[in-house]
């Protein structure tokens, strides 16, 4: 009996460095609409870059914000990224350093409610799927492991 050959599937990023570069500009598209959303509280976006547990907690973080009147000034920024896997199918993993020192968040009168004493980066564990021929965001955990952004 003759073997039936099985479909492969084409891998949608051809190496290591490629499944970087749209990890991180899926991020920092992520970032900017979530930061976008949480000075603005329009949610028209998230859903372009965010799915699953990160569009969740994006929509309930900007609910927070409306409801307390808080608003986003500024925006975060990546200060660094590293792979930590990707598949064939476009599912990735990254380490990235969430730089919030470009931000701060005020109140209905503009006051600043920021602790001078808030860590201005964070360790975060992002998982990237591709959806519709882009990568979009499922998950941004804060790390809890080394903190790699030190």
């Amino acid at each position: 009996m003759t073997p039936v050959p099985t479909p492969s599937v084409t891998p949608v990023f051809a190496s290591d460095e490629e499944a970087l570069a749209a990890a991180e500009e899926s991020y920092k598209r992520y970032l900017s609409e979530l930061d976008s959303a949480l000075s603005s509280y329009d949610v028209s976006r998230l859903s372009e870059v965010a799915s699953d547990e990160a569009l969740t907690e994006a929509l309930s973080s900007v609910s927070d914000f409306r409801a307390a009147g808080h608003k986003l000034v500024g925006h975060s920024a990546v200060a660094s990224i590293d792979l930590i896997s990707f598949d064939p199918a476009g599912d990735v993993e990254v380490y990235a350093c969430h730089d919030l020192s470009g931000t701060d968040v005020v109140d209905a009168s503009g006051a600043s409610i920021v602790s001078p004493n808030r860590p201005v980066q964070y360790p975060m564990h992002v998982s990237l799927s591709t959806s519709e021929h882009r990568l979009v965001v499922n998950s941004a955990e804060v790390w809890s492991g080394d903190d790699f952004c030190a």
